[in-house]
């Protein structure tokens, strides 16, 4: 693969303070006493001179080497100050390098910033004509991709208004879709996404991806971690003007959170099981609840290096030490950015509000294999009474590394699964007909269809919603089971396709494909004829709440890239039943996912008699 862009020893120094005075005889002053060494005559009153101007200098770059692909999406993160929009200026050809050699190979567009090359006075449809000159596309060119610039933006109505009564958000909706639509080889996008509400983000991220499978450079600036993991391969963190990590995604976001904790004083999650035992140890002291010891144990032996194919312990070993009545222990798993992915109760089963007796216990929640993705996760214990207060001063958390060595997605080893977590889902897929139609399928509620246009090696004819009597509906109970069943058409044997089904919420929270159970060494060979494939996402697995569906039909994976998909999108909503109605009010259902095969056991360590077993199953 070609070099887009190559940059070797690269330096960018800038002056601190004014740089010139109102007055030019006021420069030159100025300029022959640093000349001559001596005290500047136009300093402020106490403002000491630094002679030769060393101290007033700041290297924003410094001695960066950088080599990026063509066709690669490249993050940049760092703090403030770190060199990014430096970085990208110098990129843009906006500001120039002290020193070093930068080689780009393609046109450039850019969106530095809120409003670049908008003029206020003029409206948004002669913005669009100035913008897209200055990003350098003919009018004729603008003038063809008019229509579909207004229409990504989603400001038909405002078009004709003069921008300086544009929100910041309406800035942004119009210069990304200029820049989006410029028949560039680089695009360059500089923390602008940040403005747009959520909708707007996913479209631009969609439309992002869009570009980077033609081929295109992309390089994105960003403080939103979760955009980052979503959309670059490969990330690079700055810091100081240097770069100090270049790699992996997961890896570069992961070391830059490590900065941002340190910084703030604060241990985000503990790597070793030594420091889980330090931060236990540190904890303020209760008149009712003590944290005794937090482990993660699989196949019998504590560790917080786990593999996805088996299942994994998490044992909390407390003592109460007076009778209390709404004591409960809560374990939550948490992405790398902190957010919560879901929690559970020791004891949120129990009918009546729980009176717990003084003792010593032990309770173990049993995390079944395929559920977790390869990745690195924060696993957090806490412990509270319903209704009046939490016990722990703080969440004891550790750092959870998951390897990958289950039955999901093994036939794809080169493809990285997108979700927070992994479960393994069952599919169906029967063979409908032999011989192939044009794809019709008969219209139903509850339902999204494609007029399928005869072209493609495959293509997703219907996607269906259906309880478990297989109505239609968009509308389940928490405990209901959910049915997907997808029509697709296969025109010809294929070796390489995917049926790829996605539930999010904001986000991406888990995905599954329809060969998730194959054998790595298997080749994927799918007949000519048309297909439906079911899969049944089984009740409580989704906290209430409105979800996004969406279905993908893949076909020729070559590496990392696709070379042609199709989606479908439908929303759905989970209703709020009975489910955890002990903590309702108190305690209400966090996170998206309520996963019921965990199981929870409480034993009760009394000396010298023995140890008493309680069991139960959380919701």
């Amino acid at each position: 693969m070609s070099t887009a862009i190559k940059i070797e020893n690269l330096w960018k120094q800038y002056r601190l303070g004014v740089i010139g005075h109102q007055y030019l005889v006021r420069d030159v002053q100025s300029w022959w006493a640093r000349v001559r060494g001596k005290e500047d005559p136009n300093l402020i009153v106490d403002q000491v001179s630094s002679g030769n101007g060393s101290e007033s200098n700041i290297w924003a770059l410094r001695d960066l080497s950088l080599e990026i692909e063509k066709g690669e999406a490249l993050g940049i993160i760092g703090k403030n100050g770190a060199g990014k929009s430096t970085l990208l200026k110098i990129f843009s050809q906006v500001t120039a390098p002290t020193r070093g050699s930068i080689k780009i190979k393609g046109r450039v567009a850019s969106l530095l910033e809120v409003g670049t090359g908008f003029h206020p006075e003029l409206t948004g449809r002669e913005n669009v004509l100035l913008n897209g000159a200055i990003l350098g596309m003919s009018v004729s060119d603008i003038k063809k991709k008019f229509d579909e610039i207004v229409d990504f933006s989603g400001i038909e109505k405002f078009i004709d208004t003069p921008v300086k009564r544009y929100s910041s958000g309406m800035y942004v909706r119009l210069a990304f879709a200029v820049a989006a639509h410029l028949d560039s080889e680089i695009l360059i996008l500089d923390e602008v996404l940040s403005v747009g509400d959520m909708a707007f983000q996913q479209r631009c991220l969609d439309r992002m991806q869009e570009v980077a499978a033609d081929g295109r450079t992309i390089l994105f600036v960003s403080h939103g971690m979760g955009a980052i993991r979503k959309f670059c391969r490969r990330v690079i963190l700055l810091q100081e003007g240097r770069v100090v990590e270049d790699g992996p995604a997961d890896e570069a976001v992961d070391r830059y959170m490590d900065q941002v904790y340190e910084e703030l004083g604060e241990v985000c999650e503990a790597d070793t099981l030594d420091d889980v035992d330090r931060l236990v140890s540190m904890l303020a002291p209760d008149p009712v609840f003590r944290l005794v010891s937090f482990s993660i144990v699989q196949d019998g032996v504590p560790t917080l290096s786990v593999i996805n194919g088996r299942p994994l312990e998490a044992r909390i070993e407390y003592e109460v030490l007076q009778e209390t009545a709404g004591l409960f222990v809560c374990l939550g798993i948490f992405a790398s950015d902190g957010s919560l992915i879901f929690e559970s109760l020791h004891n949120s089963e129990s009918s009546e509000l729980p009176v717990v007796q003084p003792g010593r216990y032990i309770s173990t929640a049993t995390i079944p294999a395929e559920w977790l993705a390869p990745a690195t996760y924060g696993m957090g214990v806490s412990a509270a009474i319903y209704g009046v207060r939490a016990c722990m001063d703080a969440v004891i958390k550790c750092r959870l590394h998951v390897a990958a060595t289950g039955r999901v997605n093994q036939a794809y080893p080169r493809r990285r699964i997108q979700g927070q977590i992994s479960p393994y889902v069952p599919w169906v897929t029967e063979s409908i007909v032999p011989t192939v139609s044009k794809g019709k399928v008969r219209e139903q509620p509850h339902t999204v269809n494609l007029e399928d246009d005869g072209a493609g090696l495959m293509a997703i004819c219907q996607i269906a919603l259906r309880d478990k009597e297989g109505e239609p509906t968009r509308v389940f109970d928490l405990d209901e089971e959910i049915c997907v069943s997808m029509d697709y058409v296969v025109r010809q044997s294929i070796s390489q396709s995917m049926i790829v089904l996605t539930v999010s919420r904001g986000g991406v929270h888990f995905l599954s494909t329809h060969d998730t159970d194959l054998n790595p060494d298997l080749l994927v060979l799918r007949e000519k004829g048309e297909y439906v494939s079911t899969v049944r996402l089984p009740g409580r697995l989704l906290t209430p709440g409105t979800y996004t569906l969406t279905v993908s039909a893949v076909v020729g994976a070559t590496g990392e890239h696709f070379h042609r998909s199709y989606r479908f999108v439908l929303n759905f909503t989970i209703r709020q039943d009975l489910g955890n109605d002990l903590f309702k009010n108190y305690n209400p259902v966090r996170g998206t996912l309520m996963l019921t095969e965990w199981k929870w056991q409480t034993l009760r360590r009394v000396s010298p008699a023995p140890t008493v077993a309680v069991t139960a199953r959380v919701k």
